[in-house]
């Protein structure tokens, strides 16, 4: 019986140490695998913090080149706008406009026919909302004429004959402008 317990504890004795040395052979695999992804981040930090300084120098020179592409282009309307003095606003907006979509400069664009064609378009839609505000404020001041006055029965028969010659004037008038 002794030896049996003797047994058992030898048996039980290197079961714990088989144990300890499995412990230790499990911890060791850990604390390597551990290593490994340690080293494993380390290494994609580093690659993010150089994609990242790359990205930051990539914004720097865009942001740089953008400053220059501003300046660059006022300068050029202004000198431009200067050579030009005709152009407003608006004509100025075409121009540039047609410019930059097409990739040409501001005298290249002015001199294209489809550019000098829309000019002469919206100079003459102007020219037609001219006339129209033109025409609106002489019938504002007609409505103060003396033919305005016989039509709404406000002239007296004295101020009529008194008047006829103005009021023919202003008739034989209004007929002319109608004509042109």
């Amino acid at each position: 019986m002794e030896e049996q317990l003797l047994n058992e504890l030898e048996a039980g004795s290197q079961n714990a140490s088989e144990d300890s040395n499995l412990m230790e052979s499990t911890s060791s695999d850990e604390s390597s695998q551990l290593d490994e992804e340690k080293k494993r981040l380390e290494r994609q930090n580093k690659q993010l913090f150089a994609r990242l300084k790359k990205l930051e120098e990539k914004l720097e020179k865009t942001v740089e080149q953008t400053k220059q592409t501003d300046d660059s282009g006022w300068r050029e309307k202004v000198d431009f706008l200067i050579r030009h003095k005709d152009l407003d606003t608006d004509e100025l907006e075409v121009v540039s406009a047609f410019a930059k979509g097409s990739g040409k400069s501001l005298d290249e664009a002015y001199k294209d026919p489809v550019v000098e064609g829309a000019l002469l378009h919206l100079r003459q839609k102007k020219a037609v909302e001219k006339a129209a505000l033109d025409s609106t404020s002489r019938s504002e001041s007609d409505e103060n004429s003396l033919m305005a006055k016989l039509k709404a029965g406000k002239l007296s028969d004295e101020e009529f004959r008194k008047n006829i010659k103005k009021i023919q004037e202003e008739f034989v008038a209004k007929k002319n402008r109608s004509f042109e």
